[in-house]
């Protein structure tokens, strides 16, 4: 139902946008009057790029905000003075609820319903639901054992954990050091496959890890996908938070439809976490009536284990033994002070705002705000 659009653009090409406005907010509206200009804009550089080359001074990426504006989407820049690029963001809806509009009922081709993302934005735009008459029955079980294995306590399904640096705690994990949290998963559920079974493998883009040839990586939409019916074995390890650029789009669009943005950052969750890890393990031996093998999932939490025990595989068991903790999230409240007199030092110096969070494992957040501290400090200190 939506997608949204992140990209970065450089401040030079973002001040070039001279038919838009750009509120306190960082909100992008079309400037009155420059709708035409805007379209114009678009038409002289769609007309030369196939054959003599663009001739507007713009760069693609600024086409697409002003492609964006005029479909009306709803679009946000953020930036700040550190940097050279600003990320432009926008919600892209599709349109085909308004088509839904002009039939007398809808009958939808979908494993799941409850909680998703369809059926927030069908509630948003005045549709009432009910199971359809064509829904078949729900599949038989498998004719042999399933067991859940979750690789992730409850908190840690997230990419700032699985992407970070695992930390050794004691000398039997010094073995570890230096890799990534999920390449440690990956060489676990290696390990307990062993190396002439073949494993399903569900990672996002990000993840990049490095696996054997038993181990088959698949598309995360892997609707269609129907020839790996053999493999009993399927390690899902990935997250359901859309990323942080996504948050006034999605903000934006609950107060649009009048609903909270935590219910709808739970749809999200709900669609790109739950339902898709459903969608993929059933793209092994589950998917085979015929099939006698023992079923292994190996998947984020002991909360996506249940799910999908409640909607397909009543019978599977849940086994907690492999799950772990890779990161102590940090107490709410101030970090020691030494840490901040050391990072405002640091800034002091010249070091860029990263680079000091680096050094002082502060959140980049926290350090913009000290070194927008110390800047009105200065302003203060000249005018005094």
């Amino acid at each position: 139902p939506v997608r949204p659009q992140a990209m970065k653009v450089k401040q030079s090409q973002l001040a070039s946008l001279q038919h838009l406005d750009i509120d306190s907010s960082g909100s992008v509206t079309i400037k009155s009057g420059c709708r035409k200009k805007v379209e114009d804009e678009l038409r002289l550089f769609n007309a030369n790029s196939d054959v003599l080359g663009p001739t507007s001074l713009l760069s693609k990426d600024a086409l697409q905000i002003y492609e964006a504006a005029l479909a009306g989407h709803n679009i946000f820049i953020s930036s700040d003075d550190e940097s050279k690029f600003g990320v432009v963001f926008f919600a892209d809806e599709a349109g085909f609820f308004d088509r839904f509009k002009r039939c007398r009922e809808v009958h939808l081709l979908t494993a799941t319903w409850t909680g998703s993302l369809f059926e927030w934005f069908a509630n948003a735009h005045g549709f009432n639901n009910r199971k359809s008459i064509l829904t078949p029955s729900k599949p038989p079980g498998h004719k042999n054992k399933v067991t859940i294995y979750p690789m992730l306590t409850s908190d840690q399904c997230s990419k700032s954990v699985l992407n970070a640096t695992f930390k050794p705690k004691n000398e039997i994990e010094l073995a570890d050091a230096g890799k990534r949290n999920i390449q440690i998963i990956a060489d676990s559920v290696l390990h307990i496959v062993g190396p002439d079974r073949k494993c399903l493998v569900f990672v996002q883009d990000w993840a990049m890890l490095d696996h054997p040839n038993n181990f088959i990586k698949c598309p995360m939409d892997s609707r269609g996908l129907n020839d790996w019916l053999y493999v009993s074995n399927v390690l899902c390890m990935f997250h359901g938070n859309h990323v942080t650029t996504a948050t006034k789009c999605l903000q934006y669009l609950s107060k649009k439809y009048n609903k909270s943005y935590e219910s709808l950052r739970e749809a999200w969750k709900q669609t790109y976490l739950f339902d898709a890890t459903l969608q993929n393990v059933y793209r092994c031996s589950l998917r085979d009536n015929t099939s006698i093998a023992d079923v292994n999932l190996y998947i984020q939490t002991y909360e996506v284990a249940e799910y999908l025990v409640a909607m397909y595989l009543d019978d599977a068991t849940i086994d907690m033994r492999y799950a772990r903790t890779y990161r102590q999230h940090e107490t709410p409240g101030p970090k020691p002070e030494n840490r901040k007199h050391e990072a405002m030092r640091l800034l002091a110096s010249g070091l860029k705002p990263a680079v000091v969070a680096l050094k002082t494992e502060i959140s980049v957040q926290k350090i913009y705000n000290y070194n927008k501290n110390l800047k009105e400090l200065a302003l203060v200190s000249r005018a005094s």
